[in-house]
Protein backbone atom coordinates (compact mmCIF):
# COMPACT_ATOMS: atom_id res chain seq x y z
CA UNK A 1 0.00 0.00 0.00
CA UNK A 2 1.61 3.74 -1.12
CA UNK A 3 2.04 6.05 1.65
CA UNK A 4 0.10 8.53 -0.79
CA UNK A 5 -3.30 6.62 0.12
CA UNK A 6 -6.09 8.90 0.46
CA UNK A 7 -9.10 7.51 2.50
CA UNK A 8 -12.50 8.85 1.42
CA UNK A 9 -15.03 10.18 3.54
CA UNK A 10 -18.60 9.91 2.59
CA UNK A 11 -22.04 9.77 4.80
CA UNK A 12 -25.28 11.87 4.19
CA UNK A 13 -26.03 14.43 6.74
CA UNK A 14 -28.85 13.73 8.66
CA UNK A 15 -31.71 16.41 8.13
CA UNK A 16 -32.35 18.07 11.27
CA UNK A 17 -36.39 17.69 12.11
CA UNK A 18 -36.50 19.57 15.20
CA UNK A 19 -35.44 16.92 18.10
CA UNK A 20 -31.94 15.79 19.12
CA UNK A 21 -29.95 19.23 18.37
CA UNK A 22 -27.02 18.50 20.06
CA UNK A 23 -26.42 15.71 18.37
CA UNK A 24 -26.95 16.66 15.16
CA UNK A 25 -25.44 19.71 15.85
CA UNK A 26 -22.41 18.02 16.51
CA UNK A 27 -22.70 16.00 13.34
CA UNK A 28 -23.10 18.80 11.49
CA UNK A 29 -19.66 20.25 13.03
CA UNK A 30 -17.84 17.18 12.11
CA UNK A 31 -19.19 17.50 8.62
CA UNK A 32 -17.89 20.72 7.58
CA UNK A 33 -14.89 19.91 9.25
CA UNK A 34 -14.08 17.20 7.05
CA UNK A 35 -15.07 19.36 4.18
CA UNK A 36 -12.26 21.72 5.57
CA UNK A 37 -15.05 24.82 5.77
CA UNK A 38 -15.98 24.75 9.56
CA UNK A 39 -12.79 27.41 10.36
CA UNK A 40 -15.24 29.96 7.83
CA UNK A 41 -18.41 29.17 9.92
CA UNK A 42 -16.57 30.78 12.94
CA UNK A 43 -14.62 33.92 11.50
CA UNK A 44 -16.69 36.71 10.50
CA UNK A 45 -17.63 37.49 6.86
CA UNK A 46 -15.32 39.28 4.73
CA UNK A 47 -16.79 42.90 3.55
CA UNK A 48 -17.72 43.62 -0.21
CA UNK A 49 -15.17 46.95 1.09
CA UNK A 50 -12.12 44.43 1.89
CA UNK A 51 -13.07 42.07 -1.02
CA UNK A 52 -12.72 44.98 -3.46
CA UNK A 53 -10.07 45.86 -1.76
CA UNK A 54 -7.97 42.40 -1.75
CA UNK A 55 -9.04 42.00 -5.69
CA UNK A 56 -7.64 46.25 -6.56
CA UNK A 57 -4.22 45.34 -4.48
CA UNK A 58 -3.73 42.49 -7.15
CA UNK A 59 -4.66 43.89 -10.53
CA UNK A 60 -1.38 43.78 -11.96
CA UNK A 61 -0.38 40.09 -11.11
CA UNK A 62 -1.78 36.97 -13.16
CA UNK A 63 -4.93 35.23 -12.27
CA UNK A 64 -2.79 32.12 -11.34
CA UNK A 65 -0.95 34.29 -9.19
CA UNK A 66 -3.00 35.99 -7.16
CA UNK A 67 -3.72 35.09 -3.31
CA UNK A 68 -7.03 36.34 -2.44
CA UNK A 69 -7.49 34.28 1.32
CA UNK A 70 -10.66 36.96 1.35
CA UNK A 71 -11.98 35.58 -1.44
CA UNK A 72 -11.48 31.97 -0.55
CA UNK A 73 -12.82 32.60 2.83
CA UNK A 74 -15.80 33.63 1.19
CA UNK A 75 -16.50 30.65 -0.63
CA UNK A 76 -15.88 28.50 1.90
CA UNK A 77 -18.60 30.39 4.06
CA UNK A 78 -21.03 29.90 0.75
CA UNK A 79 -20.41 26.53 0.75
CA UNK A 80 -21.18 25.89 4.58
CA UNK A 81 -24.42 27.73 3.91
CA UNK A 82 -24.83 25.09 1.40
CA UNK A 83 -24.65 22.53 3.48
CA UNK A 84 -26.20 24.21 6.57
CA UNK A 85 -29.47 24.71 4.95
CA UNK A 86 -29.31 21.31 3.24
CA UNK A 87 -29.27 19.20 6.14
CA UNK A 88 -32.36 21.28 7.22
CA UNK A 89 -36.05 19.88 6.57
CA UNK A 90 -38.51 22.27 5.02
Amino acid sequence: MSSNTTIAFTTKLRKFDGSGYRVWARQLQLYLEVKDVWGAVLKPAPTSLQLANEESGQADRPLQQRERPLHQLELQRKLAMTIILSALTD
